[in-house]
């Protein structure tokens, strides 16, 4: 973990990366990570092309 954030911020420095403020709303990494209230979990499942497995069966 260090490795990779002095990495980072050494890129950033670099001006090589640029790092943007995403709202905590946007963060579809979190559908994985968290319990989300249903809007904001069908959402980011809806963006990620996330579906129930029933329907993808059919069912």
């Amino acid at each position: 973990m260090d490795t990779d954030f002095h990495f980072v911020r050494e890129r950033v420095q670099c001006k090589d990366l640029e790092v943007q403020y995403v709202p905590t709303e946007e963060q579809l990494s979190d559908v994985f990570t968290k319990g989300l209230h249903s809007l904001i979990f069908l959402k980011h499942c809806t963006n990620l092309i996330l579906r129930n497995s029933a329907e993808l069966e059919g069912g």
